[in-house]
């Protein structure tokens, strides 16, 4: 079974109006070549002058001339629609706004909603930039069914942008597999150029599912390049449809034979990991801090600095291995797939911070012998 996906890629500007008018031209082209599933990218409606702008635009949650705008374009078009993303606001706090995916049906129904966890930040001695400034980062990842119009229900992951250089964020969303990964993206032209390609391969590849990414590409009002290179990527690695730069859509058929053909000795196979026999586990209470400065106010990892950006700061109790956590500032720590309440990213060993977490009152697992070295 099969269905067509489809990528936007937008040179947004600062009028929120002609941005949507642009991007439904493209949800009509995309449509118009058969494509039941169409995303969006970062910040469609609105790339401002300057980083407050999308304050003066966020909407309440169910609520807004942009959602009704989406809600229309989906139904009108008979598309899935991933509108990612917009912002919308956060209630009691005037400073911040969510940078939300919304997930529309062809009816024009909400079938979901994600807001974007893993906020950018960086500060190289004379640049600097932070998320957090203005937004507040998420908690809940986001995966859900899409149905084709043969019957066929598609699992689908959605993402945005920095989230993607957190492979534990698309392993969680991964389990059970998805069919389908979704990012949405606004990449820099340096970071763009070094690592776009090479993460969504990656994510692509270790979940063994098809991934579309939908990406802002060009040269923006505000003066800001974008990578762009929207594309889809086959289970397999290989990258099926691309746009390096401008406006326009990439267009690919999900053909689940592509996933039935990975050769068997490379195909992922769930498993439980279980402790060693006689096994010590060191309880902690308290948070796990996940990049640099998450929205409760986390600074470096318990186990060890982050140079990735901002993240989350999860609270809770988790079992952690002292043999898994010291030392592997490359590693990543497995988990007991059969651990309850695993929620989000958080702590590993090292490097970018990733693993998993339980939610608060619940349990993760990392067994002694289950760290991996990079």
């Amino acid at each position: 079974m099969s269905m067509k996906i489809a990528a936007v890629q937008m040179v947004s500007g600062p009028r929120p109006d002609e941005n949507l008018d642009r991007a439904e031209a493209r949800v009509a082209e995309a449509a118009a070549q058969g494509a039941e599933l169409v995303a969006l990218p970062e910040y469609f409606c609105l790339m401002g002058l300057r980083d407050r702008d999308k304050l003066a635009i966020a909407e309440p949650d169910g609520d807004g001339p942009i959602q009704r705008r989406l809600a229309q374009i989906a139904a009108r078009h008979r598309v899935w629609l991933v509108a990612g993303s917009l912002p919308l606001a956060v209630p009691g706090d005037a400073d911040h706004a969510t940078n939300t995916t919304l997930v529309f049906d062809p009816e024009g129904r909400r079938a979901g909603r994600y807001d974007k966890i893993h906020l950018f930040r960086f500060d190289d001695g004379e640049r600097r930039h932070d998320e957090a400034a203005t937004l507040r980062a998420g908690h809940a990842p986001l995966a859900l069914d899409i149905t084709a119009r043969d019957g066929r229900a598609h699992r689908t992951g959605v993402t945005i942008c920095y989230d993607l250089r957190f492979p534990e964020l698309y392993r969680q969303l991964a389990t059970p597999p998805c069919d389908l990964m979704v990012v949405t993206a606004a990449f820099t032209w340096p970071t763009g150029q070094a690592h776009w390609e090479l993460l969504l391969r990656a994510r692509a590849v270790e979940n063994q599912c098809w991934l579309l990414a939908s990406a802002q590409g060009g040269l923006h009002e505000n003066g800001r390049r974008t990578w762009g290179h929207s594309m889809v990527i086959d289970p397999w690695g290989q990258i099926v449809a691309e746009l390096p730069e401008g406006e326009g859509v990439v267009v690919a058929t999900l053909d689940d034979q592509r996933t039935a053909e990975i050769p068997p000795h490379v195909r992922i196979v769930a498993a439980s990991i279980e402790p060693e026999e006689g096994a010590k586990t060191r309880r902690r209470r308290g948070s796990i801090r996940q990049g640099i400065q998450g929205p409760g106010g986390g600074e470096a990892a318990a186990t060890g600095e982050c140079p990735g950006g901002a993240g989350i700061r999860r609270s809770g109790r988790e079992h952690f291995n002292a043999g898994a956590v010291a030392g592997r500032r490359a590693g990543i720590g497995e988990r007991r797939r059969a651990a309850p309440g695993v929620d989000g990213c958080s702590a590993t060993a090292g490097g970018d911070c990733n693993g998993i977490a339980g939610r608060d009152g619940e349990v993760g697992v990392v067994p002694r012998a289950g760290g991996v070295s990079a």
